[in-house]
């Protein structure tokens, strides 16, 4: 569509008069305790018509609540988790303040004797699942990540917080960001003890919260809800342990409260492989050796390039020491409101690491590969990022997001790599030592400008944003290759140099429509960078100055992606997506979230969500009839079409020269349906085509010796990919019972998708000039094939067992995949099959008592089209208990056992483990505020760091070495003073 086309389409949007409606009126009040007049913020209030229409919100920080409806006679109701429902009939003849609303905790008191009615423990309000944190009884020492554990739908396994079937990306407390995307820091520095609520969502994008329609990047969020009281004070904990061989652990984490100022401090300081904060923090992995044995998915140290700041894993012994700090503020009245956090670590990691290959071609295994490698290095990061959100009138906000990654990793490792044929003979061996010196920076800025115009629905948003990476430094690489034509002695020096920048911006406008809402929007993005690559060989005096060409290469790349849309969505709402971070207008302040918090449109738009976003702006869009009758459905849909085109220059010197000059154009359709199920259940359907552009290296073919038996290359004829997705959410929450059940299904197909291509040597061959592939070594490339899908089906169902006083979670999935690939010039489909169930039982008791028991097993199968002795399956069981028993008022004892047995494969590979720790403490001081420990991890000294791997081309077993049984004498101390 060509640009002044688009602008005048746009322009005769903006100017569109929207159908008027009835004037609203305001309806105000404030939520209180009736026993303490404490707010209760984020209880949920609605006003219900005589046809059952309702609108909500959600009270504020302070309890307050304000809804704007239409004149009229109404039923008020106003629950909280924990508390007796408020219900009561209500004329609105103009505006009306309520003031104090008061709520009765759910108990009552029969003389000396206490009935406490079963506490409720979950509440669905539009996409949000909210969870009340006194039904799920933990120990007094436990933080959030113990208590969100135990809820229903959610499992943390290795650090990694999985919801409704999706990884947690964010934690907020209280609707305020917390730690940015670090989840695993939010959650152990936040005591449960202060938790009044989990909440469970969709966090829609700054963009989406603003105009209410859903771009498709929302993350999975988990928003903490404190208790009232608890916003102003200090709490956090201090702790440090020694053992024997100079062990030690030391950390801790304090939390300052004010009114609307938050600041966390965190730190952490070991050498018991305890691994900072977040993945984050390990893009640059360290090592030398690691990943030349191309094994992909991070194994290893994998400090051998640039490329390599990009690994989120580390395997192997880590000491790390690390700092973090979280700040969140309002200034100016509430008009400014800040959210920063600040990150340094630094890990020093130890390799000892090996792995077998069975390669497998025509039906049999034809080649064996085995390698050890041992590395040592470190990795260091620092990360900055921001949030300012400015009002800077009543109908015009500013919201800029900053960050900044400065990165530094050096490593030193050695490798013995070999192939033989199955019968033992020799193809090939390489011995390899490097040492490697990498430096990254990235960094980046956005801005959004958002306006409403006084026409409810009319909306004005300017985004711009602009980004710039980073990498340099060199690698000294010494190896042999010994294989059918004798020995060959390589040392040489890879200098790298790779940069890479972005900028774009985004117009949209919105306008109420046909009893809907339009959207126009145009997007464009120019991107531009280099990679070179500067290879040079060993003279005579040992001075790098022999320039080596096959190993070198100069790329620039320059891409200009402009993307113009229409989207238009009716019915009752927003995406919702959570609670805002953003500010004061009119009780948004979204302590509670969840949609009634208003991540939905804001004030003004049209039309917003059946249960949330206070309920202003419903003078705008659809018919006072048509969208009250969408309001009682609970039905929202949105269908939008994005026409793309890209164009994509690339310009290579070296090795080969050639240029790049190709243009694309996509079709993007996206579609989404929501809908209720009575007034707890609720259907998601989401549709969605995306388009993925390759990378620099992707592009660049210029060979990678890092390991010379397992050589990669780029390939400058790749063309874009283009992936369909589509996804099926189903919840339902019985809240008197106590039950939660959740569904899914997915699935993607992709075109053009970017996969792999295998070149096998059976002899020694040139594959560039200069460069030879030894016999039993392997070239590996990306390519476009067709034929890449994807498919997964997810239920999960909990609820309360009486009986054992306890929570249990039921989790059945089970996922499909088919990849296609390259082997020696012919097709191979991977085909791939998952099952998996998990019984997870947490305790409800007491404070004194808290267990947990797990079982889980995930049956999988790979088959092969082209290689069916490839094919294989096994099953994984892992099953699991934890106890915290605090026998006498001072004494504490907590153990947790985990066993993970392998059915199907070589025991010798992949042993049954049995992981068995504890601890022993004594506590003092006032309130138990201090305790003195004896704690041991890995009893039995059976840790093992294993994998298995099967791929279209070969079978993989991978280990390393793991830290073993570690003892350790600890003191900790607990800081928690909070005032009213």
């Amino acid at each position: 569509m060509p640009t002044r086309l688009l602008f005048a389409i746009l322009g005769l949007a903006a100017l569109a008069a929207p159908t008027r409606a009835q004037a609203p009126v305001a309806v105000t009040g404030t939520v209180v305790d009736a026993e303490d007049g404490a707010a209760l913020p984020g209880a949920t209030v609605f006003l219900i018509a005589a046809d059952s229409s309702q609108t909500g919100a959600a009270a504020a920080l302070d309890g307050a609540f304000r809804l704007t409806v239409a004149p009229g006679d109404y039923r008020l109701r106003v629950t909280f988790v924990g508390y007796v429902a408020v219900e009561r009939a209500l004329a609105v003849p103009e505006a009306v303040d309520l003031g104090p609303v008061a709520l009765t905790a759910d108990a009552e008191a029969l003389g000396d004797v206490e009935v406490e009615a079963v506490r409720q423990r979950v509440e669905v309000r539009g996409d949000t699942t909210a969870f009340n944190a006194d039904a799920f009884a933990v120990n007094p020492d436990a933080n959030a990540g113990d208590l969100v554990e135990k809820l229903p739908g959610v499992t943390v396994e290795n650090g990694t917080v999985t919801a409704e079937g999706e990884t947690v990306r964010r934690v907020l407390v209280d609707g305020r960001e917390f730690f940015g995307t670090d989840v695993q820091a939010a959650l152990a520095t936040l005591p449960a003890e202060i938790i009044q609520e989990v909440q469970v969502f969709d966090r829609a994008s700054d963009a989406a919260q603003f105009s209410g329609f859903d771009d498709g990047e929302a993350e999975k969020t988990i928003n903490i809800v404190t208790r009232p009281g608890m916003g102003n004070g200090q709490f956090g904990r201090a702790y440090a342990g020694a053992g024997p061989e100079g062990s030690y652990l030391a950390g801790g984490n304090v939390t300052v409260l004010d009114g609307d100022r938050r600041i966390t401090v965190v730190g952490l300081a070991n050498n018991v492989d305890q691994q900072n904060f977040a993945t984050e923090d390990l893009l640059g992995v360290v090592g030398g050796g690691g990943g030349r044995g191309g094994r992909g998915r991070g194994r290893g140290g994998r400090g051998g390039s640039v490329g390599d700041l990009l690994v989120d894993d580390s395997d192997g012994v880590n000491e790390t020491t690390a700092v973090g700090v979280s700040y969140a503020d309002k200034l100016f009245g509430d008009a400014l409101e800040l959210e920063g956090s600040y990150f340094f670590n630094t890990t020093d990691n130890r390799l000892d690491a090996a792995l077998t290959r069975s390669y497998l071609t025509n039906g049999a295994v034809s080649q064996l590969y085995g390698e050890t490698e041992l590395s040592e290095g470190t990795n260091t990061n620092h990360r900055l990022s921001l949030r300012a959100e400015a009002d800077l009138s009543d109908r015009t906000q500013l919201t800029v997001r900053p960050q900044l990654s400065v990165q530094s990793n050096t490593s030193t490792g050695s490798l013995l790599g070999l192939t033989t044929l199955p019968g033992g003979d020799l193809l090939a061996e390489t011995t390899s030592a490097d040492a490697a010196d990498l430096d990254a920076l990235s960094g980046g800025v956005s801005a959004f400008l958002r306006h409403r115009f006084d026409t409810p629905g009319r909306t004005l948003m300017l985004g711009l944003d602009a980004s710039a990476d980073g990498q340099d430094g060199t690698r000294n690489q010494v190896y042999t290759v010994t294989g059918q034509d004798g020995d060959g002695d390589v040392d040489q020096l890879v200098t790298t140099d790779a940069a890479s920048r972005s900028v774009g911006a985004r117009l949209s406008v919105t306008e109420p429509l046909a009893g809907g809402q339009l959207q126009l929007s145009y997007r464009p993005q120019l991107s531009w960078g280099s990679s070179d690559r500067l290879t040079s060989l060993a003279d005579a005096t040992g001075a790098y100055t022999l320039p080596d060409s096959a190993y070198s290469s100069l790329l620039d790349q320059r891409s200009l992606v402009q993307q113009a849309g229409v989207a238009f969505r009716f019915g009752s709402g927003g995406r919702g997506g959570g609670p805002r971070s953003s500010g004061p207008r009119g009780g948004r302040d979204g302590r509670r979230g969840g949609p009634p918090a208003g991540d939905g449109p804001p004030p003004g738009d049209a039309p917003p969500p059946e249960d949330g976003a206070e309920g202003e702006g419903r003078t705008g869009g659809p018919p006072p009839e048509r969208r009250e009758r969408s309001r009682r459905q609970g039905l929202s849909a949105q269908v939008g079409l994005d026409v793309q085109h890209e164009r994509l220059e690339a310009e290579q010197l070296l090795p080969t020269a050639f240029t790049v000059d190709r243009s694309y154009w996509s079709v993007l359709p996206s579609a989404r349906l929501r809908f209720g199920i009575g007034e707890a259940g609720r259907v998601n359907f989401d549709y969605r085509a995306r388009t993925q552009t390759p990378s620099a290296s992707q592009l660049q073919d210029v060979i990678d010796n890092r390991n010379p038996l397992l050589l990669t290359t780029g390939n400058p004829d790749l063309q874009p990919s283009t992936t369909h997705t589509l996804r099926a959410r189903f919840n339902r929450t019985d809240a008197a019972g106590g039950s939660v059940l959740f569904g899914l299904l997915s699935g993607s197909y992709g075109q053009d998708a970017i996969v792999t291509s295998t070149t096998l040597a059976g002899t020694d061959t040139e594959i560039a000039p200069g460069v030879v592939l030894p016999a039993g070594a392997q070239l590996t490339r990306p390519v476009n094939l067709d034929g890449y899908w994807t498919a997964r089906a997810l239920a999960t169902y909990g609820r309360p067992v009486g009986v054992l006083k306890s929570n249990a979670n039921l989790s059945l999935g089970a996922s499909y995949s088919s990849t296609p690939g390259l082997v020696d010039g012919g097709e191979n489909v991977t085909d791939q099959l998952g099952i998996d169930g998990r019984l997870f039982l947490g305790s409800a008791i007491s404070e004194r008592v808290d267990f947990s028991l797990e079982y889980g097993a995930r049956y999988t199968a790979v088959t092969n089209s082209a290689v069916p002795s490839l094919d294989d399956d096994y099953v994984r069981h892992q099953a699991g208990a934890e106890l915290t028993w605090l026998p006498l008022p001072n004494v504490v004892v907590a153990t947790d056992v985990r066993a993970l047995h392998y059915a199907g494969l070589d025991a010798s590979v992949d042993p049954t483990q049995v992981l068995w720790g504890g601890r022993v403490g004594y506590k003092f001081l006032s309130d138990d505020l201090a305790e003195v420990s004896l704690s041991v991890t890995d009893l039995l000294d059976q840790q093992a760091d294993v994998e298995r791997t099967v791929t279209e081309l070969y079978v993989e077993d991978a280990q390393s070495q793991a830290l073993g049984r570690t003892v350790l004498l600890n003191l900790s101390y607990k800081l928690r003073t909070f005032g009213r």
